[in-house]
C-alpha cells in the first residue's frame, strides 16, 4: 500500500551537521540541493520525503517545549528485524535513544536529531493482531524487549558483537513516514480540524492524546497537548516542523 504521508520539511541549524545524522547515520540518500536545503529519501525510494532548510542562528529544540509544533516524525521500517537492524545501528555508533516502547500495534525507538527535532523509528505488528473496539484501536505504552529486536534482527550473539565494528545504516530500504505527532494548543480544535476539515477518522482518544488516520491504519497523526492548554505556536527561529504532505495537501503544523 502507498504511503499516506508522503513529505515532511523541516528547520535544522546547520546543513552538513544535520546530514551527518540523516544522510551518514540513518542512511537517506540527498536527492536534491539547493544550497539553503536539501531534499532527502530512504534508501531506494524515488522521490524525496524528507527537506532540510537550513536557518543559520536557529535555537535547539527543548526536549519537552512549551509551544505548540512538532513532537516527532516517525519512520515506519518495513519489519521487525529491520528495526531490531535500527537499533544495532544506532547502538554501534552510540546514538542515545530517548526512549523505546511497545504499542501493542507497533514497536519504537525513540530519538532526536541534531537540532533537537524528535525522531521515531517504528515497525508495525502484523495488523490481524490488531485489538479494535467501537473504531478505537488499542495501544498500549509498555517496556520494549531490546535485547529480543536485536536477537531477530541478527541471531543471538547481535548484542555481544564489537563496538568498534564499523556502523551500518539505521534505516533499511522500503522505510516511509508511518505518521507524524504534533503538540496541540486545544485538543478538542485540534482534533475537529484533522478530522472534519482533512478528512481522517478518529482512532484513539486518550485523556491527552488523540489519534487519527486514514484507511483503517492505526494512526497517522497524532496530537497531544502535554505543553498545556493555549501554548503558543513554535517560534520560527527554533527547530521544528515547516509542513508535512499527506493525501496529497501540504499542511502546516
Amino acid at each position: 500500500m502507498a504511503p499516506f504521508i508522503t513529505h515532511a520539511q523541516l528547520r535544522v541549524g546547520d546543513l552538513e551537521r544535520s546530514l551527518g545524522f540523516y544522510r551518514d547515520l540513518l542512511g537517506f540518500t540527498v536527492h536534491s540541493d539547493a544550497g539553503g536545503s536539501v531534499g532527502l529519501a530512504p534508501e531506494g525510494a524515488a522521490s524525496e520525503t524528507l527537506t532540510l532548510r537550513e536557518v543559520r542562528g536557529l535555537k535547539h529544540r527543548p526536549r519537552h517545549p512549551r509551544t505548540a509544533g512538532l513532537y516527532h516524525v516517525a519512520w515506519l521500517v518495513p519489519s521487525r528485524p529491520d528495526l531490531g537492524r535500527a537499533l544495532d545501528g544506532l547502538r554501534r555508533a552510540f546514538y542515545p535513544l530517548t526512549g523505546a516502547s511497545d504499542h501493542a500495534v507497533s514497536e519504537s525507538l525513540y530519538l532526536d536529531d541534531p537540532d533537537g527535532n524528535g525522531v521515531e523509528i517504528y515497525a508495525d505488528k502484523p495488523r490481524d493482531t490488531w485489538k479494535w473496539s467501537n473504531g478505537r484501536v488499542h495501544m498500549t505504552v509498555d517496556p520494549l524487549d531490546l535485547e529480543g529486536l536485536l536477537h531477530d534482527a541478527h541471531g543471538a550473539s547481535a548484542s555481544a558483537k564489537a563496538s568498534a565494528d564499523k556502523p551500518a545504516h539505521v534505516l533499511t530500504a522500503g522505510t516511509v513516514i508511518g505518521h507524524v505527532h504534533f503538540v496541540v494548543p486545544n485538543l478538542d480544535e485540534a482534533k475537529r480540524y484533522w478530522n472534519t476539515d482533512v478528512g481522517l477518522d478518529i482512532t484513539l482518544e486518550w485523556p491527552m492524546l488523540v489519534g487519527l488516520s486514514h484507511g483503517g491504519y492505526h494512526h497517522h497523526v497524532n496530537l497531544n497537548n502535554w505543553a498545556g492548554e493555549g501554548a503558543p505556536a513554535d517560534d520560527p527561529g527554533v527547530a521544528g516542523l515547516d509542513s508535512v504532505t499527506m493525501g496529497g495537501k501540504t499542511l502546516k503544523p
